[in-house]
């Protein structure tokens, strides 16, 4: 998540920590804010429609993101899930990172 630090389509990590449980550990992230996700925002659309502009800004955006995360060394793992921002932009959300154990 280092390598995307700053990205302006990939959700900011603000915090974290790792909690050694016993026979597990956990690691517990705190990430910025988005007001809403592209599901919501699909469900109140209802039967309605996107203008184009609007279409063309959330598949500008998700693009983006997936290639910075896919141009990666190893690539970033992610989840469906994109969210809004107050200013109109789109950020991944919800992704997470394999890690090989050596």
């Amino acid at each position: 998540m280092k390598s995307l630090k700053g990205h302006p389509n990939v959700v900011s990590l603000l915090a974290h920590t790792i909690l050694d449980m016993g026979r597990t550990k956990e690691a517990f992230l705190v990430m910025e804010f988005c007001e809403k996700s592209l599901v919501n925002v699909l469900e109140r659309k209802g039967a309605g429609y996107f203008e184009e502009k609007q279409v063309l800004t959330i598949f500008r955006d998700v693009c983006n993101a997936l290639f910075a995360m896919h141009y990666r060394s190893p690539p970033v793992a992610h989840s469906r899930e994109s969210s809004t921002r107050r200013d109109g932009s789109w950020k991944l959300c919800d992704f997470k990172q394999h890690f090989n154990k050596s």
